[in-house]
């Protein structure tokens, strides 16, 4: 993978350590945004975006090589746009993605109400494996296409 994308930059701490070659990153904040694209102004292989990534990642993933490493990171200590990212993905399943996020937004308010582990499997179950990694962090990693297919049965053969 050579592409790296990452909503919620924060202060560019993580985009900094991302060992990728292309980094994009959407930051909602304005003065996050800036700050960032002021630390990241000489590393040609860092595009700052600013805006909500609820609304704007499924743009970028339509322009944007994959496969790529996704890490969702747009939250406040009580809210998050996970969910509207996962929709926005799941709307391009024909490409590839490795996707993360950090456990700690399992319990934060989303579109829906509180995210929970179990809605979050039920969306993104026809494409991807939930595993929990190191404890604190969620990688949904894509099944492969026979892997699809099964689950596709099986989930219509118990309606």
């Amino acid at each position: 993978m050579n592409v790296y994308i990452e909503t919620g930059t924060y202060t560019g701490d993580t985009l900094y350590r991302a060992n990728f070659p292309v980094k994009y990153s959407i930051e909602y904040d304005y003065n996050l945004f800036l700050y960032c694209k002021n630390r990241f102004i000489k590393d040609d292989n860092v595009t700052m975006i600013h805006g909500d990534s609820g609304e704007i990642l499924e743009d970028l993933l339509l322009v944007t090589p994959n496969p790529a490493f996704v890490f969702l990171d747009a939250s406040t200590s009580t809210t998050s746009v996970l969910i509207e990212e996962l929709e926005a993905i799941m709307k391009l399943s024909g490409n590839y993605y490795t996707i993360a996020f950090d456990k700690s937004t399992i319990g934060k308010t989303g579109k829906y109400g509180e995210i929970t582990l179990e809605f979050i499997q039920t969306l993104v179950s026809s494409v991807y494996f939930v595993v929990i990694y190191g404890g604190s962090t969620v990688m949904l990693i894509q099944k492969s296409g026979s892997e699809r297919s099964a689950s596709e049965c099986s989930s219509s053969d118990s309606l």
